[in-house]
């Protein structure tokens, strides 16, 4: 009897560690190829729509739509006057309140350590019901005097889904070397 119950708890277990594992697989975006987008190569999400690029600031943006779960993901390279940490630049420019920025996570961006913050609140969709909306912003400083934006908004997605697409595509980008700061003064690597 207790060796029945073992088998099927292994069973159980072992077919729960499948579905969570298909689930994942299937929910988890694919990168499309390293794209150059002037000063910043980086992989986007297979699909979605580059919707703005090559802006002063702006380096990249693109768009997922459909079935009630838009995400906006940005890319933008901002001058910096003086030498701060990313978290200090995100707390500074605005990019989110003083209070979400003590819960920080770290993150690679461009070879550099950063800090991902996040802001989420609830909307009311048109049905009335409940939806996540969210904003996570990652921050990196690529140069003394550069810091690389990764800004992702996002509605009705989980936020593990979500700052794992932050975290997958900011491991891509690419500082290219003799790119244009902003501004006209000129990068080296």
């Amino acid at each position: 009897m207790q060796g029945t119950l073992w088998v099927v708890l292994c069973a159980t277990v072992g077919l729960a560690a499948l579905v969570d594992h298909y689930r994942s697989t299937a929910t988890a975006l694919k990168l499309g190829p390293l794209e150059d987008f002037g000063p910043v190569s980086l992989r986007l999400p297979l699909g979605w729509a580059i919707t703005a690029q090559d802006e002063p600031v702006l380096v990249v943006q693109a768009e997922e739509g459909g079935d009630g779960r838009a995400r906006i993901l940005s890319v933008l390279r901002q001058p910096v006057r003086g030498e701060m940490s990313p978290l200090e630049f995100i707390i500074r420019s605005g990019l989110a309140p003083p209070a979400a920025a003590r819960v920080n996570q770290p993150i690679l961006i461009a070879g550099q350590t950063g800090a991902m913050v996040g802001v989420a609140r609830q909307i009311r969709a048109p049905g009335g019901a409940a939806v996540a909306e969210r904003d996570i912003v990652a921050v990196a400083m690529v140069r003394p005097n550069l810091a690389l934006i990764v800004h992702l908004s996002s509605t009705g997605n989980t936020l593990g889904e979500d700052e794992q697409l932050m975290r997958d595509v900011a491991a891509t980008i690419r500082i290219n070397p003799r790119a244009e700061v902003p501004g006209g003064e000129g990068e080296t690597r």
